[in-house]
């Protein structure tokens, strides 16, 4: 039996792989919430979205750069509930760009 041909991963979903394996890197520990910020800065603009999940992703960075130079006991905002933020920034940011390119 002959297997169908994957399909072509498009440079917004390459982006969209990359951001999110970097969530799950620093949710795993291995890199810093700067370079999340870094990473989703610098990539996030690629997948040409609405100016509105920009926005959204401006807010959610400034909040996880603020956790992570403020301690937890001082810091209003939650590095939990900021990585599960970004995830459902980056779940709505994949069906965005799944309905462009489908």
């Amino acid at each position: 039996m002959q297997s169908s041909p994957m399909p072509a991963i498009t440079p917004e979903q390459r982006v969209l792989d990359n951001l999110r394996d970097t969530l799950q890197a620093y949710v795993a520990g291995d890199v810093a919430a700067t370079a999340v910020v870094t990473v989703f800065r610098g990539q996030a603009p690629a997948l040409a979205l609405p100016e509105a999940f920009q926005r959204v992703l401006d807010e959610l960075l400034r909040r996880l750069e603020m956790a992570d130079v403020f301690s937890q006991d001082s810091c209003s905002f939650s590095s939990t509930g900021i990585q599960e933020q970004l995830g459902v920034w980056l779940d709505k940011a994949e069906a965005r760009v799944s309905g462009r390119t489908a």
